[in-house]
């Protein structure tokens, strides 16, 4: 099974989809599950980045468990490769995130 080689594969980060993150603001278990994963990736030391950020409410629960990398619409639409550094010096010299308000 893909969990009995976990320790087998050279793995450096998870990149969590974001059926992880919608279904866990539905539910408990599945929120137990999306903590679960965290702990395991936490005490693995693998990054872990959760896709799907669409909305203030996935901003929050994401960083109430401590986990502050991710992406989706919410806080940035993709962009082009020159226009990334722009992004992030925009986002550094305000001192917050500035995330997407078109949505």
């Amino acid at each position: 099974t893909p969990m009995a080689n976990l320790q087998q594969w050279p793995l450096s980060g998870i990149k969590m989809h974001r059926n992880f993150l919608w279904n866990a603001l539905k539910s408990a278990e599945d929120k137990t599950i999306l903590k679960a994963i965290f702990a395991l990736a936490q005490s693995l030391e693998l990054d872990v980045i959760s896709e799907g950020v669409e909305s203030q409410e996935h901003l929050d629960f994401l960083m109430s468990l401590e986990h502050p990398r991710m992406q989706g619409f919410y806080i940035a639409e993709p962009m082009q490769q020159k226009k990334i550094p722009n992004f992030f010096e925009d986002t550094v010299s305000s001192g917050e995130l500035s995330v997407n308000k078109k949505k």
